[in-house]
């Protein structure tokens, strides 16, 4: 997960830890614990939180090896209004993500269709736990991601947003 400090990213993260995360961890029984990194500045406020599994890892320099190195991008947005940066990061970084519909506000039907959406939180654990699991549907879910970017880049305002995001960054990509 990459979230700034504002409030609906902590209404968001919240949410999730509260009410995703304890779902996923009652799913993995004797599997060992999966690996949530939270990056970005949502640290100084919910980095204290201690829940197995999640490290937060503050603001860092370069995020392209945390989308590089992980097997799903989390947008579990509940809050806010217009297109969300981190959405759209993931998706052009044409990772796995798994979203809520929140998080994919803005966005033309096309794109949301091709993503896809799950606001309940027992069926985002569900889901999020199939993705990591099973390489068939981590692989169904990256080619969505793809699909969307594909879409995205289609659009006249994606050399406007890339741009946007690109501001954004800390580094640019190599």
């Amino acid at each position: 997960m990459v979230a700034s400090l504002n409030e609906p990213n902590i209404r968001g993260t919240r949410w999730f830890l509260s009410s995703v995360w304890p779902a996923v961890l009652q799913m993995i029984e004797r599997h060992p614990c999966p690996a949530l990194r939270i990056c970005g500045a949502i640290a100084e406020a919910l980095g204290g939180l201690k829940l197995p599994g999640v490290q937060f890892a503050g603001v860092v320099n370069d995020l392209r090896p945390y989308y590089d190195g992980c097997d799903v991008v989390l947008l579990p947005v509940i809050a806010g209004g217009g297109v969300a940066i981190k959405t759209l990061e993931a998706v052009l970084y044409e990772r796995a993500v798994l979203a809520t519909r929140r998080a994919l506000r803005g966005l033309p039907d096309n794109v949301v269709e091709a993503i896809g959406f799950e606001d309940d939180p027992v069926e985002y654990a569900k889901s999020l736990m199939s993705i990591v699991s099973n390489p068939a549907r981590h692989h169904l879910q990256l080619e969505r991601s793809r699909r969307a970017a594909a879409l995205l880049r289609q659009y006249p305002f994606y050399e406007i947003l890339g741009k946007a995001v690109d501001a954004v960054r800390l580094t640019q990509p190599s």
